[in-house]
């Protein structure tokens, strides 16, 4: 009894695999044996799914303070090069070209993310007047 039993779960095993694979390669829409595996598959790979998002989170955050860190430092080295310039060290051309060039890139990052800061306004209003004043007076810092 137990042999009959067996061998209809065999041959409805066949069929089912049969009939399905008759469904596969018509040209029905219809793929259970894509759609069975596609299932399994997910089930397997669920742990993974779930490392992965967090692996992303996890990168888009150290993204964000890599970000934050850098525009700080634009910030602070701004604000450093008005305050030498404010204690009287003389300075190269090229140093100012270099604040300038760092103080757009600052004002894109600001203007691009809705940020205002009035301590990065004045110092860069200082430094443009003391670069305007090295230009007339010809008194860029030379190594000399």
């Amino acid at each position: 009894m137990e042999k009959e039993v067996l061998d209809y779960v065999k041959y409805g095993v066949w069929i089912l695999f049969g009939s399905g694979v008759v469904f596969e390669i018509s040209p029905i829409k219809v793929n259970p044996i894509s759609s069975l595996l596609n299932w399994i598959g997910k089930r397997m790979n669920k742990d993974m799914e779930i490392k992965i998002t967090n692996l992303e989170t996890r990168v888009e955050t150290v993204q964000i303070d890599l970000q934050e860190h850098k525009v700080e430092s634009w910030r602070r080295d701004i604000l450093d090069f008005a305050n030498s310039i404010m204690l009287g060290k003389s300075r190269t051309k090229e140093d100012f070209d270099n604040i300038i060039s760092l103080h757009d890139k600052y004002e894109n990052y600001i203007e691009d993310h809705g940020l205002e800061n009035g301590q990065i306004n004045l110092a860069f209003n200082y430094i443009s007047n003391a670069y305007q004043e090295c230009m007339k007076n010809n008194s860029f810092y030379t190594g000399k």
